[in-house]
């Protein structure tokens, strides 16, 4: 009996009340209420302490409590998720508004109550304070999980960083010693041998690409992919791109035609992605082209006036409209009908994707079964009105019309010398998010434009200025001059896109600057605790002309630094006795090395912020191509001279 019935706690100070209501309980056939009676709110609270119960009825008049402080009392001092119904003889809506309010489940007046309402009200009262207990446990539960999903994200994250550095350092070691064989640096090789061992160079390249797109999916997730938008030519792209091309084409006696307008205008594109994108698309084309087959790399002026296409053309065995329609989706790789050895993750195509949306341009793909295929891209042309239509399409297309943006200003002086000016602009580019513009048009200023509303601007600003000053406190470059930003406007596209594209013409001029680098050749220290990497590195500097030292670890390096005084020195960030980044502040600290550039290793990309902040030159990702080494200490030691 006592299990099934309810047990309700009546707090009211007038007896006859009380005895009535009681009455109306007891009434009730079914459930049956066990019904307990204090008259002070105190009385209430003690009661509670001592004995368990499913709901209360609460008179707001008590003797030891004002009317309008009766429920918010009882709530902070009973311990008890009890729930609560105020039955009371002052029946208005204002009181019943502000109980409700205070987390009582009904509002019952004492002249107008029956046994049935009486016994609904409690049962209701009982269902919402299980369901509330329910959805209190459910959102604990919640939490707990999400907590657990993001330290599960941190985790995958580490392990494709992880796995990303194991996988790079061999690469680098494979596809060093193998060039050095077939360039014949060690030796005259014959025809064959050096067909075999571009062999060994392709497929290293292809584990490096895959490497490299599990990288961008992880980076694009989690919003850390960076972009450095600059203006430059497209023949400059396509000829930085023809080597590795060629060389595939070749393996497989496919001829390889370029095709580019010399007449093309400068586009507006971080250079590493564009070149990213042509490269998977021309692997790709060579890949499923049978031998004797022909690849076209070719670029012109788009149909719209705004942008320039590069294309890949094939005449491999084309594609289907069913694989048309899944071409792009991440994991998903096509049925050729060609039997290939080389697979991937089906992720080339996706992150192709992506890389082009952040040049601000479209992917596209021609084919037809049996006649081949036309990958092409577009880039937007390096002109003021045409890069913002294009840039406001994108955030159209991205995130929606709504969406505010805000116009900026940032501006240097540049009386000291005009080689702060790559320094600035890589910062300023790198620290903004990747869907915010920033442009230069006229040497030591730059346009911001930033999708985010007036309120963030100043957040925004005090960021970037924070951090360009702690990168002056970190820079070996002396005398960088300050940075000043200023919020112009902000307005949504749906509403302000014509008075946004005005000021932003406005503010832009067309004049466009381009510099071109010189050779160097001096002495360079190479520190890495894997004597392979340093040993096939220095067989390349060495055979660009360079004067190679060694150091074996981290206190070495330092050590040789000091004692010798290289002009350059490439660091690697992961070593024993004192890691990369401790040697390069230990450098920077010391007034004979302050000056000294220096290029950084790191198999893992997240190394390139803290390298490049804490004062490094240059900063180049394993596996690398010596060339691109030797790019990088070319680049800093004319900077160094110009100086």
């Amino acid at each position: 009996m006592r299990s099934n019935s309810i047990r309700v706690l009546l707090v009211d100070d007038d007896v006859v009340d009380a005895e009535l209501t009681t009455r109306l309980l007891k009434a009730v056939a079914s459930p049956t209420f066990e019904v307990s009676h204090a008259t002070t709110l105190r009385d209430a609270i003690e009661v509670l302490r001592d004995a368990n119960y499913d709901v209360v009825l609460l008179d707001l008049g008590l003797p030891d409590s004002p009317r309008g402080d009766t429920l918010s009392r009882f709530r902070e001092e009973c311990s008890a998720e009890l729930p609560v119904i105020v039955l009371t003889g002052l029946e208005d809506e204002q009181s019943a508004l502000e109980s409700l309010d205070q987390g009582a489940q009904d509002y019952l007046g004492k002249d107008s109550v029956t046994s049935d309402l009486l016994a609904r009200s409690i049962r209701y009262a009982m269902q919402r304070q299980q369901l509330h207990e329910q959805l209190a446990s459910t959102n604990v539960m919640l939490e707990q999980n999400n907590k657990r999903l993001t330290q599960l994200y941190d985790l995958a994250q580490q392990f494709v960083e992880n796995v990303s550095h194991e996988f790079r350092t061999p690469l680098t070691v494979i596809r060093e010693f193998t060039s050095i064989v077939r360039d014949g640096l060690d030796g005259p090789v014959t025809p064959r041998q050096s067909e075999h061992l571009d062999k060994v160079l392709h497929r290293t390249d292809d584990l490096a690409l895959m490497v490299d797109d599990m990288l961008d999916i992880s980076k694009l997730e989690a919003g850390l992919l960076g972009v450095w938008r600059r203006p430059c030519y497209v023949k400059d792209l396509v000829e930085a791109v023809r080597g590795v091309v060629k060389g595939r084409a070749d393996s497989k006696n496919i001829s390889l035609r370029i095709g580019v307008d010399d007449s093309l205008p400068q586009v507006f594109c971080d250079e590493e992605k564009a070149r990213r994108v042509m490269i998977n698309l021309a692997v790709n084309a060579i890949k499923f082209t049978p031998e004797g087959g022909a690849v076209e790399i070719w670029a012109h002026g788009g149909t719209e006036g705004s942008e320039v296409r590069i294309g890949i053309t094939d005449t491999g065995p084309g594609l289907s409209s069913e694989n048309l329609a899944v071409i792009f989706k991440r994991f998903r790789q096509v049925d050729h009908g060609l039997c290939t050895s080389t697979k991937g993750f089906g992720l080339g195509l996706n992150i192709a994707k992506e890389l082009v949306a952040l040049n601000l341009g479209q992917i596209d793909v021609e084919s037809e079964v049996g006649a081949g295929s036309t990958f092409s891209f577009t880039l937007s042309k390096y002109e003021p009105r045409d890069l913002i239509t294009r840039y406001f399409r994108h955030i159209d297309s991205t995130l929606g019309d709504e969406t505010p943006i805000s116009l900026m200003i940032a501006s240097i002086d540049i009386s000291g010398g005009r080689e702060v000016l790559p320094v600035a602009d890589e910062f300023l580019q790198r620290t903004v998010r990747a869907n915010d513009l920033v442009v230069s048009y006229v040497p030591g200023a730059w346009v911001i434009a930033a999708s985010c509303p007036i309120t963030g601007c100043a957040p925004m600003i005090d960021r970037l200025m924070t951090q360009w000053n702690g990168f002056l406190r970190n820079s070996p470059k002396k005398g960088l001059p300050g940075l000043q930003i200023e919020h112009l406007h902000t307005g949504s596209l749906a509403a302000n896109r014509s008075e946004l594209e005005s000021l932003y013409l406005e503010l832009a001029s067309k004049q466009v600057r381009r510099t071109n680098g010189q050779q160097h050749s001096s002495t360079v220290l190479v520190v890495d605790d894997d004597p392979e990497v340093s040993q096939c590195l220095g067989v390349r500097l060495e055979a660009a002309g360079f004067h190679v030292l060694m150091a074996a670890d981290g206190q070495e390096g330092v050590d040789s630094a000091l004692k010798h005084h290289p002009d350059a020195v490439v660091l690697d960030v992961r070593m024993p006795k004192k890691d990369g980044m401790e040697v390069l502040r230990e450098l920077r600290r010391d007034p004979s090395t302050s000056q000294t550039p220096i290029v950084m290793l790191s198999a893992s990309i997240r190394d390139q912020h803290k390298a490049l902040e804490a004062g490094a030159s240059y900063f180049v990702p394993k596996p690398y191509e010596a060339a691109e080494v030797l790019s990088a200490l070319e680049s800093s030691l004319h900077q160094e001279i110009s100086a």
